[in-house]
């Protein structure tokens, strides 16, 4: 319970080379028996590059000693991480074939910390003696069936030992027989006479620990792994020739400059040659050795007459100040400077429907889990998706990578599993953090625009320091993060998509003349101008700037709408409140929170709308009234939701 599969646990290892075999039962490389590696799901394995392994080592070596990490962690070995759910970075360490244990970054903390398993207790205790207790015999029998570790049975400890760390647990012999949680720092053993000192959470009966011989590299496990590699690469090859023939569209790759959108991208050029384009949208927050990576790979593979760099029609900045900062369940951002600049580029460029070879897949979260590997995104309905790798781990992409030796984005060698836009706020706190090393210029000025935020709202300042703006709406995690950081949930709760905000101030009520009133207010002055041409999807309307007042009446309700922001609605029937209501604030936001992005332009099969500055103008003669136009649109979608109080 608890856990969560996103498709069939993969990760094989053959002992005799010590290396990683994915899928197969035998070894590709020696022929010998595979034994399958106990993780946790989902599975999504990869390489622990060098920034992952710096990370690692410097953690252990700050819980356990000096050199202690490079002695747990050698060179000549393969060393796979395996992502594990959770709220921040988190990753099972896997050498020799076993999860020796986990890497994790702490939220609270803001430090990353490690966690042994049993493996790792017994390789730890026998490079130095750290972060320890050893029991009496009597103890030992029952400590191995689970029992706590109690204090009369303490006869050895390690007064360094902090309060709620991993311990390991030895007998007298010192040999590990379990791990555990000391309940006490060290320098309070003493004191301690009775009762739990240390909750056991896995026991094992005394043994060696298994290191396996090391002097391996990822040319024996591409070597090993070539046949099983091969079959992917195959299968994939397959999708993408089926989809190129089937649709008879034009075929692009979008290229994210990370490691997915490039195994893609060269999937795609061994099947279709240069009979395709390759995409690239710069949002104007992509890390610079993104772009400069992008153009590398462009240039290597020989396809810079097919390579379109775009632009983000929208600026991440200026967008801020309408919506404020994006969140996971509020990712507005990639709406308004992503998909806008594609379905811009689909109109100008490509004219038609086009076919998009993208890099996802579902080991990588619930919801790209339940993408088929056809697909059409409703904000862009003239693109076909293909997911060619849909099936694939992270450790198939950087082996069919490594295989074409061809040069992959340097920041995955510093650390950043992820790689995307700078400010996402589906980053990892870890990497946040990072930035501060590798980018501090743009770090300083995206943490100076948080705090800012964060004061007018009322918001402690650990909102920023400690990631909780990357949820709009906090889970049961989250919370419990607020209230660990004394973070006042009520202020947490008014952090609204952005400055717009619309009160009913009187509700409903009966009309002397006959029908229903609703009146209300917006926080801010209205563009009145703006709005009435809006409007024109529903009706005429009419207005005053030098009065300040806009009316639109039809055969359902009346509407004037006053320009400092006050609104009110005389409707006919009490039943149709809720739904004139919503339909008109939509049409509002639409008209002031409008960022060009023309998603809009292209859901209209009437062509009865055009965005011209900002302007949202509808074409009456043309307008059938269908109201398609909001679906979709980003600023509705994102606003919407905290408008009404």
């Amino acid at each position: 319970m608890g856990k969560f599969f996103l498709g069939p646990l993969i990760l094989k290892w053959c002992r005799n080379c010590n290396i990683p075999i994915l899928l197969k039962n035998k070894c590709g490389k020696c022929g010998g028996d595979t034994l399958t590696v106990d993780i946790t799901p989902p599975g999504d394995i990869r390489p622990a590059l060098d920034g992952d392994i710096k990370v690692i080592r410097e953690t252990i070596n700050l819980k356990y000693g000096k050199g202690v990490g490079e002695k747990l962690l050698p060179e000549d070995k393969i060393i796979l991480l395996n992502k594990i759910g959770s709220m921040e970075r988190s990753d099972e360490i896997i050498l020799d074939g076993v999860s020796i244990g986990i890497i994790e970054f702490n939220p609270v903390s803001l430090s990353w910390q490690f966690t042994p398993r049993l493996e790792a207790a017994r390789r730890l205790a026998a490079i130095k003696l750290k972060k320890y207790v050893v029991v009496d015999d009597g103890a030992v029998e029952h400590i191995i069936k689970g029992a706590n570790v109690l204090a009369p049975g303490v006869i050895e400890y390690d007064k360094d030992i902090l309060k709620e760390e991993y311990v390991t647990i030895l007998n007298r012999n010192m040999k590990v027989i379990g791990i555990g949680i000391s309940k006490f720092n060290g320098w309070e053993y003493k004191n301690v006479k009775k009762g739990m000192v240390v909750k056991t959470k896995k026991t094992s009966s005394p043994r060696d620990s298994d290191i396996l011989k090391g002097g391996q590299t990822w040319s024996d496990v591409l070597l090993a792994n070539k046949k099983h590699l091969e079959s992917k690469v195959n299968a994939a090859e397959s999708i993408i020739k089926k989809a190129a023939t089937t649709y008879n569209k034009t075929p692009i790759v979008s290229f994210s400059g990370g490691k997915d959108s490039q195994c893609v991208l060269m999937l795609v050029k061994e099947v279709l040659k240069d009979q395709f384009w390759v995409l690239f949208i710069d949002t104007g927050i992509e890390f610079p050795e993104t772009i400069k990576h992008v153009k590398s790979v462009i240039n290597v593979l020989e396809l810079n007459n097919k390579f379109i760099y775009k632009n983000a029609r929208g600026d991440f900045w200026l967008e801020l100040k309408k919506f404020g900062p994006p969140a996971r369940d509020f990712r507005y951002c990639c709406k308004i400077l992503k998909l806008s600049a594609v379905t811009e580029t689909i109109e100008e460029v490509f004219k038609d429907e086009i076919v998009n070879f993208t890099g996802q897949r579902r080991y990588e979260s619930i919801p790209r889990s339940k993408e088929r590997i056809i697909w059409i995104n409703p904000y862009v309905p003239n693109q076909i998706n293909v997911a060619p790798i849909r099936d694939w781990t992270a450790l198939h992409v950087w082996l069919y990578l490594y295989a074409k030796g061809v040069p992959l984005n340097p920041l995955y060698y510093e650390g950043y599993e992820r790689i995307g836009c700078m400010f996402c706020p589906a980053t990892k706190l870890s990497e946040l953090n990072m930035m501060a090393k590798t980018h501090p210029e743009e770090y300083n000025r995206w943490v100076d625009f948080l705090k800012k935020w964060a004061s007018e709202y009322g918001l402690n300042s650990k909102w920023v320091s400690h990631g909780l703006w990357r949820w709009k709406n906090l889970g049961g995690k989250q919370r419990d993060l607020a209230n660990i950081l004394n973070i006042d949930l009520k202020n947490v709760k008014k952090r609204t998509g952005g400055k717009l905000k619309f009160n009913v101030t009187a509700g409903i009520s009966p009309c002397k003349s006959g029908g229903y009133i609703v009146e209300g207010k917006f926080n801010m002055g209205l563009d009145l101008r703006r709005i009435s041409l809006s409007l024109l999807s529903i009706g005429t309307p009419k207005y005053s700037e030098n009065l300040g007042v806009l009316y639109l009446k039809n055969k359902d309700y009346t509407l004037t709408l006053f320009a400092e922001g006050s609104l009110k609605l005389n409707i006919t029937k009490k039943e149709l409140e809720k739904e004139i209501l919503n339909k008109i604030i939509k049409l509002i936001v639409r008209a002031i929170m409008c960022s060009e992005c023309n998603i809009c332009v292209k859901v209209c099969n009437k062509s009865a709308i055009k965005v011209d500055s900002g302007d949202i103008i509808i074409d009456k003669a043309k307008c059938d009234g269908c109201l398609k136009c909001l679906e979709n649109c980003p600023a509705v979608n994102y606003t919407i939701p905290d408008i009404f109080e």
